[in-house]
């Protein structure tokens, strides 16, 4: 039958007749010899092994981990315009806002534009209690810009075969958070001139609390040095 043939060819090919078992397919002369143990190493060298092999152990898990002082949330690609977001952002861009109440004050905005900067502060609010573990009651407002994105381009057609462009603007929003101690946050109060938040006042205020400390050094300009700084010979 044709089982028993291929069961004489194979016996035939491997070197041994029907019914005896087959022969090596590899020479015994050339197995590799059993792996003999590796030298123990000398006395001389067995201190500095064991100093090498002695690790210093690990911080436990978490307690190395970098933490960032503060992050920058934002949105890409809103259709709208840079100059549109600019008005409802000099509202609430003042260094030291809460977050929390920024966004309480961004909700009775009628503009489009207050809604696209509420969802940058909503979205903080939820990711950075997970990704850096802040308490978002100590979250404060550090900056807030936008920035221009790509143009939506679109053929304007005019009388006697004219044709121009329409440019659809899009924003980026960026804003710029930090934690600070709950107490910092909870002083916070807006001061308002005009309808808007007076960004003058809480800026003298920082610089004079930054000349109040006596470790405080002024950083001269270069029109600020003595003329000796650059023109010695005269």
């Amino acid at each position: 039958s044709m089982m028993r043939q291929l069961a004489t060819g194979l016996a035939r090919r491997l070197g041994g007749a029907p019914g005896t078992p087959p022969r090596r397919l590899f020479s015994s002369s050339l197995a590799a010899p059993p792996s003999a143990p590796l030298p123990s190493p000398g006395a001389a060298q067995a201190p500095l092994t064991a100093a090498v092999a002695e690790k210093p152990p690990k911080p436990p898990k978490g307690s190395y981990k970098f933490v960032p002082t503060d992050r920058v949330y934002k949105l890409e690609k809103l259709k709208t315009s840079a100059q549109k977001v600019q008005v409802v952002a000099r509202l609430v861009n003042v260094r030291g806002f809460p977050v929390e109440k920024a966004v309480g004050y961004l909700k009775f905005l009628p503009q489009k534009a207050a809604t696209m900067l509420r969802a940058v502060l909503e979205m903080a609010l939820r990711r950075a209690p997970f990704e850096l573990g802040w308490d978002p009651k100590r979250m404060i407002i550090d900056a807030i810009w936008t920035g221009r994105c790509t143009y939506l381009r679109r053929p304007d057609y005019k009388a006697k075969g004219r044709m121009g462009l329409i440019k659809k603007p899009k924003t980026n929003i960026y804003a710029k958070l930090r934690e600070v101690p709950l107490e910092e946050a909870q002083a916070f109060k807006l001061k308002i001139k005009r309808g808007a938040p007076d960004v003058l006042a809480y800026r003298r205020e920082r610089y004079a609390a930054r000349r109040a400390d006596p470790d405080y050094k002024p950083v001269l300009r270069a029109h600020q040095l003595p003329r000796i700084a650059f023109w010695p010979l005269c």
